[in-house]
């Protein structure tokens, strides 16, 4: 009996282990990316640029054009809350974008038409001012559309005033990239004037001097705030060390000398700040003039912890052109890009961009509130570089040959 026992005992084991052998495992839930970033680039074409972008847990150090979504020829590439977005200039569509969690795999979740409210062709990123309200914005055509991100519907249209009377109808204006929200909720933009296209007869220039536009979202009213102490100002630059805003002059103010009449114009070469309101620092001027010895003023680069990246050329190594139809020959030789400490005047080279073989970057995004991240150009690919410091910098990434980056943003 005992044996019987036992036999029965290990019949009943053997059948309830080929019963779990059988039994088919439950299929485990695909894990979600923790982190992930958005990164986009455009390649040059005989038909056009052509865009392209990809969700990565990290960005690969030479992009694969074959690991990329095609978003194709003139459009524009943005980030917010997570979803790609892009702007088609010739359709004046607004394109959503999710991205999977699990498999970061792009597609298409809405599309906005934006044409029909008077919107075309190229415009500036969009201020994303919250999940529900994000402003497209042209100034120049007296018009600011305000839609939804999340549902992709337009909430409403702003008809606003014309821009500044300027005294001279060959007066050219545009607005720049760089716009922010003030700390009383308002969109503050940079007004950037053009020198005229002739020249120079009873043309008159414009005293108005740096111009901002603030725009209240909530009353939708704009106001255009002056400040005479320059001529004109270009890009807002934000210091991701401590957030300050600050305004350089624009390099259109090295195309008034020689060839108009410029006294009693303010200084055409200097550095504003602004309040967090949006209003001018009445206390902070800096003339770059009494720094460095300035025949042409290229562009302002950025501020970091203080410190203007800025290029020119000095007047021991330029001279301007005798017609003013002339005036954009000679602009690329001899070109000094300088490091201007704004507190002291102190003044060293920059070489980083050189160093790493390009021969400069433009600002894409400062992430997370405190890390910029900068596209290349002037070298064999696009490069894609993080900020470590005043003239420190890491390269992420590559593109192709003639490539750049156009958008680099983390997802989550």
């Amino acid at each position: 009996m005992l044996l019987i026992g036992m036999v029965s005992v290990g019949i009943s084991s053997c059948g309830d282990d080929d019963d779990n052998n059988n039994v088919t495992p439950e299929p485990e839930e695909p894990e979600e990316v923790e982190s992930a970033w958005i990164y986009g680039f455009r390649l040059p074409t005989p038909q056009g640029r052509v865009y392209y972008m990809a969700a990565a847990e990290e960005v690969p150090s030479q992009v694969d054009i074959s690991q990329v979504v095609e978003v194709g020829l003139n459009v524009r590439l943005y980030s917010y809350n997570g979803h790609p977005y892009t702007w088609n200039e010739n359709a004046a569509t607004m394109t959503k974008w999710d991205v999977d969690r699990t498999t970061l795999e792009l597609s298409v979740s809405g599309v906005l038409s934006l044409g029909g409210s008077g919107v075309s062709g190229f415009v500036e990123r969009p201020i994303f001012f919250s999940e529900t309200r994000a402003f497209t914005i042209q100034l120049e055509e007296q018009l600011i559309v305000e839609w939804n991100p999340t549902s992709m519907e337009i909430n409403q249209v702003f008809n606003i005033p014309s821009l500044p009377d300027v005294g001279n109808d060959n007066l050219q204006w545009y607005t720049q990239t760089f716009r922010f929200v003030t700390s009383d909720g308002k969109i503050l933009m940079n007004i950037v004037k053009r020198t005229p296209d002739n020249c120079c007869g009873s043309s008159e220039l414009s005293t108005n001097g740096a111009i901002m536009a603030v725009f209240d979202p909530e009353i939708g009213s704009i106001q255009y705030i002056e400040d005479e102490r320059t001529y004109c100002g270009d890009k807002i630059l934000q210091d991701p060390i401590d957030g300050s805003l600050y305004l350089p002059s624009s390099g259109e103010n090295s195309f008034l000398d020689p060839y108009f009449d410029t006294s009693g114009l303010p200084p055409r070469f200097s550095v504003l700040k602004l309040n967090a309101d949006g209003t001018f620092d009445p206390d902070f001027f800096v003339d770059l003039t009494d720094i460095i010895d300035i025949s042409f003023y290229a562009i302002s680069t950025y501020v970091y912890d203080g410190n203007l990246v800025c290029t020119y050329i000095d007047q021991a190594d330029h001279s301007h052109a005798a017609s003013y139809d002339d005036r954009f020959t000679n602009l690329g030789d001899n070109r000094r890009t300088v490091i201007i400490d704004l507190e002291t005047g102190d003044l060293t080279t920059f070489d980083s961009f050189n160093n790493l073989g390009y021969g400069g970057g433009t600002l894409l995004n400062i992430v997370d509130g405190e890390v910029s991240y900068y596209a290349t150009f002037g070298g064999e690919g696009g490069g894609l570089l993080r900020q470590n410091g005043t003239d420190d910098f890491t390269v992420l990434s590559t593109t192709p040959s003639g490539g750049s980056f156009q958008v680099f943003d983390r997802l989550w």
